[in-house]
């Protein structure tokens, strides 16, 4: 019961210091197999907790309370989990000029992608750029015919090849 919620554990600290040592990110597929993960663990242990506990009739009360609270807990963790994977933006990876990037999709009311730095398949690096596409609910890498940005700016190291304004 706790050996999987350790490991959870372990795996968001060991991620957490390699975040902030390297500067870099854990991208969007990894983010979401940890948050289930954690979320189940974490499920995993509340009821391995609360199945462990003999039960006399006076402490009937507090093992009740200890269990609602438990459930609580995990519903409440539950639906976090399931808001960010809801709400997660799309990544894809793609090449400019020679550099190897993902491109994060931000496309609520406005779309815009960000460009990062590919680093592996589980974290990107900085940022390098950025595409504003104007209103809209759409991914523009899944569209028939990549639309033109309305506007652009990315690092002098990437360059940029492309419609819109480049800065």
């Amino acid at each position: 019961g706790a050996i999987p919620f350790a490991l959870a554990a372990l795996c968001g600290l060991i991620v957490g210091m390699i975040e902030s040592m390297t500067g870099d990110t854990l991208r969007s597929a990894p983010r979401m197999i940890l948050t289930c993960f954690g979320v189940c663990s974490l499920g995993a242990f509340l009821f391995w907790a609360n199945t462990r506990k003999k039960v006399t009739a006076r402490k009937q009360i507090a093992v009740w309370s200890l269990r609602s609270v438990s459930a609580i807990l995990f519903i409440f963790a539950a639906l976090i989990g399931l808001f960010d994977m809801v709400f997660r933006n799309p990544e894809h990876i793609v090449v400019m000029n020679n550099t190897k990037m993902v491109a994060s999709v931000h496309a609520f009311l406005d779309v815009s992608v960000r460009y990062y730095q590919y680093k592996n398949a589980l974290f990107y690096g900085k940022e390098l750029g950025y595409e504003y596409y104007g209103s809209g609910g759409y991914d523009p890498f899944e569209e028939p015919q990549m639309p033109e940005p309305v506007y652009a700016k990315f690092d002098d190291s990437v360059g940029y090849f492309g419609g819109g304004q480049a800065g």
